[in-house]
């Protein structure tokens, strides 16, 4: 799996791979991701027009609420890295989809557009 993608749509695609998705159950960003999030956080903070989806997904098994809960702790966990690196708020957005895992849809965690 590449660690980023172009879309059709100019976004890129950001993607977790097995070595720094989530802990099962956590929503604690691995360290090994934060060299990833720091590329997109200078990218924006250089041109400045762009947006962040964050898209959070859970693990497998679960009640809905708790898979619900989950995903949008993650995402939110990846929003506020992103501020944190000086990723103004108002272009980082975050939700949860409950619906989906993150084996089965991790390469969407993030959009860039």
């Amino acid at each position: 799996m590449r660690r980023f993608e172009l879309l059709k749509n100019h976004g890129v695609l950001v993607n977790m791979t097995g070595n720094t998705r989530f802990a099962p159950g956590s929503a604690v960003v691995n360290p090994a991701f934060l060299g990833s999030l720091q590329k997109v956080a200078s990218v924006v903070r250089t041109y400045g027009k762009v947006t962040i989806t964050v898209v959070g997904h859970p693990d497998k098994g679960g009640t809905y609420a708790e898979r619900e809960r989950l995903s949008s702790q993650r995402a939110e966990a990846i929003r506020l890295q992103l501020i944190g690196m000086g990723v103004p708020s108002i272009l980082v957005s975050a939700s949860g989809n409950p619906r989906s895992t993150w084996e089965t849809a991790a390469p969407s965690w993030s959009s860039i557009r």
